[in-house]
């Protein structure tokens, strides 16, 4: 039911984060503040072809809280339970590299 809500947004030099489930919650990343994206799969994730992409920026990357796996990081977008996560990861991946083209 929490991920029902969600919702991702992918624009030409953008991406926009909507969560609506208990509380509203709305974050915009510029793809150029974008330094690096990962893909995680846990064994469970494995099991069902899916995974959680990262898009962290400069001041968040490499910070990672096990203990608060909110969907939004404090400078970055988590994006969580990814079907077919490889695939979307090279796609988000593309997008990001297309849209910093785009603004220089």
């Amino acid at each position: 039911m929490q991920y029902n809500d969600l919702q991702y947004d992918f624009y030409a030099t953008k991406i926009e984060y909507k969560d609506g489930f208990l509380n509203k919650e709305e974050k915009e990343l510029k793809y150029k503040y974008i330094r690096e994206v990962t893909l995680n799969k846990s064994i469970i994730e494995r099991m069902f072809n899916m995974g959680t992409i990262r898009l962290f920026t400069n001041a968040s990357s490499g910070m990672v809280n096990s203990k608060n796996h909110k969907a939004a990081g404090k400078n970055g977008i988590y994006i969580h339970c990814v079907k077919d996560a490889q695939e979307q990861y090279k796609k988000i991946k593309e997008i990001i590299d297309e849209g910093t083209e785009n603004e220089n």
